[in-house]
């Protein structure tokens, strides 16, 4: 009987039945970011307390700490994760973009 080699590769770590990241969310970790995601029900109810409809919110937070040392928080809420991860990327692009622009304009 052969024996079998269960050599894993350190690069590419092996997941189980998880779910695929969303794009915008991969690509904020990738340059640095540090993110999460929160759920939130808001119930509305009318004046004599029967529930009336139930808005779901997602807040997906980044935090990215620049050459200098300073910590960049951005948030964002969107009614669904793929939605407030796409806002969060705009926010953090425009963000980084702005700093190497302030970065330019000091030299």
């Amino acid at each position: 009987m052969a024996a079998t080699s269960t050599v894993r590769h350190a690069s590419a770590p092996r997941r189980r039945h998880a779910q695929r990241q969303p794009f915008d969310r991969r690509e904020l970790e990738r340059r640095g970011w540090r993110t999460t995601l929160d759920y939130q029900e808001n119930h509305e109810r009318d004046d004599s307390g029967v529930l009336g409809a139930v808005t779901a919110l997602w807040r997906a937070e980044g935090e990215w700490t620049d050459e200098d040392g300073a910590v960049i928080a951005l948030v964002s809420i969107a009614s669904s994760p793929a939605a407030a991860w796409r806002r969060l990327r705009v926010a953090a692009d425009s963000t980084r973009t702005r700093a190497r622009s302030e970065e330019v304009a000091r030299r």
